[in-house]
């Protein structure tokens, strides 16, 4: 029978075991799961840092003709739209139609080739902590991986009668890109960097229109202007986000310092959410080492001992109970539980018990402190033991 009932407590181990690994999975990969979109999200936006940061030094390593010829290209567009009848056209397409349900897919190559190819600046937006790369047109593939600027709009490069159109994504599961465009506010400032020039643009006004209502976009004679738009309500997307801004004379040293902070901050943020990720690693495999060694502990024996004072003399004569459970130390529940009465010099002790976490507790005064008993390490042949806070002082244990 004794046989029988030790085979049945290393099953009911064991599965307890078995129970307990799968919680601790199951728990902190619920909650590397939910880290995911933001982790993701951080280190796509530290890429894009990367991929500004680059662009920009490779530009300034042209020389002066070929960055006037590029200019020089994209001025003669801007003129262009300027002698039409100064309505913003896509072309093939006439007026201005919604670019998230019409922007050409790109089937052809899709690599850092590619995104080289069309990258031409970058977008901040302090405010809402935006840092993106800007594409010099609207698709599919383009908009996954930054702004783009709206094929017909003006280029933003400044100047009366422009109305540059960025488009951006909301919404996507790993990148924030345009999301938190609509918390922000009059007066708000964002700055364009195309091709060496970084221009400055005050937030004027916002529009909540129909995918199909989007004249508004159109060139004004005495106007610079950049509207950003995006798709809202958040998931929903059936209609589009306008936020148009107009130029404003350009604060070098207030405009580093806001665009410093943003970069900063995404750096930060990113640090932030690799070190959450190792720490939960690191407690998850701390979780299923404790779980393993309490485990193959309930089959060897351990010894449990320790001193009580009380004013700085031994405190004996006081019986202790060893129990398994929170609950009989609470309740004060001595039956049919092992105890230990301290000696002359205050030492209790308890002699070949199984591995595990026990509570040790009196009934003689309820304000006695309670020891934890615990397996830390499979080695050692005496328990570790800690004590549960209480308030009586005149009561050392050790």
């Amino acid at each position: 029978m004794k046989k029988k009932s030790n085979a049945s407590l290393k099953k009911t181990e064991r599965s307890n075991f078995i129970i307990k690994i799968i919680m601790i999975l199951l728990f902190f990969s619920g909650f590397a799961v939910f880290l995911y979109p933001f982790l993701s999200n951080a280190v796509n936006n530290f890429h894009d840092q990367f991929v500004i940061d680059k662009f920009e030094k490779e530009y300034s390593l042209l020389n002066k003709k070929q960055k006037e010829e590029r200019l020089k290209k994209i001025e003669i567009e801007n003129k262009k739209l300027m002698a039409g009848n100064k309505l913003t056209n896509v072309p093939g397409m006439g007026l201005m139609e919604d670019p998230f349900s019409t922007s050409p897919k790109n089937n052809g190559d899709v690599g850092e080739r590619y995104l080289k190819k069309h990258l031409f600046g970058a977008v901040f937006i302090p405010a809402i902590k935006v840092s993106l790369p800007l594409f010099d047109e609207t698709n599919d593939i383009l908009l996954d991986n930054g702004a783009t600027l709206l094929q017909g709009s003006s280029y933003p490069i400044g100047g009366k009668g422009t109305h540059s159109v960025i488009t951006g994504h909301s919404g996507l599961p790993d990148k924030r890109i345009f999301t938190d465009l609509d918390k922000l506010k009059k007066g708000d400032m964002f700055y364009i960097d195309v091709l060496g020039k970084r221009l400055a643009y005050r937030v004027e006004k916002f529009q909540v229109v129909l995918p199909t209502q989007l004249n508004s976009l159109k060139i004004v004679d005495d106007l610079d202007q950049v509207t950003l738009v995006t798709c809202t309500p958040y998931m929903v997307n059936t209609h589009r986000l306008l936020v148009t801004a107009i130029r404003v004379p350009y604060a070098k040293r207030e405009s580093v310092k806001q665009i410093d902070q943003t970069k900063n901050y995404l750096i930060i943020r990113l640090i932030c959410f690799s070190l959450m990720i190792v720490l939960l690693f690191i407690l998850a495999i701390y979780k299923i080492k404790r779980i393993f060694i309490y485990y193959r502990s309930a089959t060897m024996l351990y010894n449990l001992a320790f001193t009580v004072q009380e004013n700085q003399k031994p405190l004996g004569g006081v019986t202790y109970y060893l129990s398994k459970s929170k609950v009989d130390y609470k309740k004060r529940n001595m039956e049919g539980k092992l105890y230990s009465i301290s000696d002359e010099q205050g030492c209790v002790s308890f002699i070949d018990i199984h591995g595990g976490k026990y509570y040790i507790y009196t009934t003689s005064k309820k304000t006695y402190p309670v020891v934890i008993g615990y397996v830390k390490s499979l080695k050692k042949k005496n328990l570790s033991f800690k004590i549960k806070k209480f308030k009586d002082n005149k009561i050392k244990i050790f």
